[in-house]
């Protein structure tokens, strides 16, 4: 999809992979949104996913994090 335009092959693509019992993650460089934002905007335009499908940048840096033991302070850098 681009924005809130689901191409015609979207869903049906989804629901093919999940039907062979694929693992579907949905991976994204755009820390604007949390994975649960995330389920509910594509809820919106007729997506159905869960919340651990969902991999963005953000999440992944704090569980690189959390799992050398970080305890230390983060600065965040961001657009809004």
């Amino acid at each position: 999809w681009r924005g809130d335009n689901v191409f015609t092959w979207t869903i049906p693509s989804l629901r093919k992979f999940r039907e062979l019992g694929m693992r579907v993650l949905f991976v994204t460089n755009n820390a604007a949104k949390s994975r649960s934002q995330y389920v509910e905007k594509w809820k919106e335009i007729g997506v159905e996913v869960e919340k651990e499908e969902i991999v963005p940048a953000s999440f992944l840096a704090a569980a690189y994090l959390k799992s050398i033991n970080f305890n230390g302070k983060v600065f965040l850098i961001g657009a809004e």
